[in-house]
């Protein structure tokens, strides 16, 4: 059966568009409206600095820096000024995934458990039918962006996997989309493992990234500050752009989003997806195992269908493949129509926005005739709507009760998704220390056992999480504090772990 979707999907990708072919005569004729479409949304977005490129029939037709870097480093990015990429990782990810099935390694239908050595979910079903297309589908059956935070935090990659099996499922297993990164960390070891080699970064390195002369590519914190010509992370705290270092987070993350990259490199990647898996006259990966990463999953409307590392938009008549990006400091998109042989990518350095998705689809809906709509204003107005939502959120209810004596809830918790947890009662006043990554938040007092949980130093704090979730203390049939619940994430977001007082 799974073949015959996926040759139904190879011959739609295949069927000649309803409309003529997008001609660089028309590209070149919308790019004045187009710069000035950037940089109203850059400066709609208070974003310091953006750099865009449009890939045609296996080129860059055209590029251009905005704005000013920042952090020190003045005028607009070039074609090798380094960003982070963040999640556009995922489909680098996906694409080492084909190039092991075509390599005749686990296929696509194989089990995870019977591939990587003490992989567990919460659900014993869900750990025997987790398969390989699973991994990065997004529809996992647990809460969206579950153990995300433990990046920030500074977890590392094999103490996230290990709490998969601690995060409790909230929905059924493959039907609602769930947004999570740690399932790609597996699916990295998976690919290594495979490889023979030490991690997915070196089978990245061996088998996209030199291959494509993606030689400014990176995966550390390091590749990013490090580099003299880099655009510096931002981010807004407190209502104020600042400069920042790159951190933890997403680096931990691996497969799921720590690369850092440029304009001349990621538009070699856009070719290599343009090219369905040849770039330069060399295959890389069949066209197959690589159409298969752009087959839908995971529905998310009625116009956005979730497949391995992209997402896939129709509209009008037309489509594309795209995904975006978003660290603490940087945001990306990438996007292209193979039909077309059309690719664009656009990054930027400010973190918690989403211009660069208002420029992509603002650019393929445009260079098709006519975009819909201003992305930039209405992404805009969702963004303050759900800043507000988040606000409210986090203030107390009507009629709040009073929380406990904090001599009550001070102790040592074990936590076996989290480690240690030691609630520290410091002048009436309580925090919360997370003991093997050295981190200690403030609890505060929401209702009654519930507290929110605020960084007031630390990575988290400087990036603007201070805000990190929440607490629940739990208590025994006599009201006697016997455990706490930690969610970390934004609201509605993460994983309730649970914890037991010792």
């Amino acid at each position: 059966m799974k073949k015959l979707i996926l040759s139904f999907f190879l011959l739609a990708l295949s069927l000649p568009v309803l409309s003529e072919p997008v001609s660089e005569q028309r590209i070149k004729q919308m790019l004045p409206d187009f710069e000035a479409y950037v940089e109203k949304a850059r400066k709609e977005w208070d974003v310091p600095s953006a750099a865009v490129a449009v890939i045609h029939q296996d080129r860059i037709l055209w590029w251009k820096g905005f704005g000013d870097r920042g952090g020190g480093i003045s005028g607009p990015p070039d074609l090798n000024t380094v960003f982070a990429v963040g999640s556009t990782t995922k489909a680098f990810c996906s694409t080492t995934q084909a190039m092991m099935v075509d390599g005749g390694g686990p296929d696509w239908d194989a089990r995870v458990c019977d591939q990587v050595e003490d992989f567990q979910m919460a659900d014993p079903w869900v750990t025997r039918e987790m398969r390989v297309h699973d991994l990065l589908a997004q529809h996992p059956g647990i809460a969206k962006q579950a153990l995300s935070t433990m990046g920030g935090l500074g977890y590392s990659p094999e103490e996230i996997v290990r709490a998969l099996r601690w995060a409790p499922p909230i929905s059924s297993f493959r039907t609602k989309f769930a947004y999570v990164n740690a399932l790609h960390i597996v699916a990295g070891q998976m690919v290594a493992q495979w490889a023979k080699a030490d991690s997915w970064q070196d089978v990245l390195a061996a088998r996209i990234l030199k291959p494509l002369g993606m030689t400014r590519t990176s995966w550390t914190p390091e590749g990013l500050d490090g580099d003299s010509n880099r655009a510096p992370g931002h981010a807004r705290v407190k209502g104020k752009i600042q400069v920042l270092e790159a951190g933890p987070f997403p680096y931990q993350f691996g497969p799921a989003g720590a690369l850092n990259s440029t304009l001349a490199d990621m538009s070699n990647w856009v070719r290599l997806q343009i090219g369905r898996g040849e770039f330069e006259g060399k295959r890389l990966v069949s066209a197959e195992n690589l159409a298969y990463t752009w087959t839908p999953q995971t529905v998310l409307n009625s116009e956005n269908f979730y497949c391995l590392g992209w997402i896939l938009h129709y509209w009008d008549g037309h489509s594309m493949l795209w995904h975006n990006g978003g660290v603490p400091g940087h945001t990306t998109f990438v996007g292209f129509q193979p039909d077309e042989q059309l690719g664009i990518v656009v990054l930027s350095n400010l973190g918690g926005t989403q211009m660069p998705d208002a420029v992509g689809f603002y650019f393929f809906e445009q260079v098709h005739g006519k975009a819909r709509m201003d992305y930039s204003a209405a992404f805009l107005e969702r963004h303050l709507q759900g800043q507000k939502a988040a606000e409210e959120f986090r203030r107390s209810p009507a009629g709040a009760r009073p929380a406990p004596a904090a001599s009550k809830l001070s102790g040592r918790y074990t936590c076996e998704a989290l480690g240690d947890l030691v609630v520290e009662n410091q002048g009436g006043q309580l925090y919360l220390n997370f003991t093997k990554p050295g981190q200690k938040a403030h609890l505060i007092p929401h209702d009654g056992l519930s507290f929110r949980l605020v960084f007031e130093q630390g990575w988290m704090n400087k990036i603007g999480w201070d805000e990190g979730g929440s607490v629940l203390f739990t208590t025994d049939t006599e009201g006697v504090v016997d455990g706490l619940q930690v969610r970390l994430g934004e609201p509605g977001e993460g994983a309730v772990l649970p914890a037991s007082k010792n």
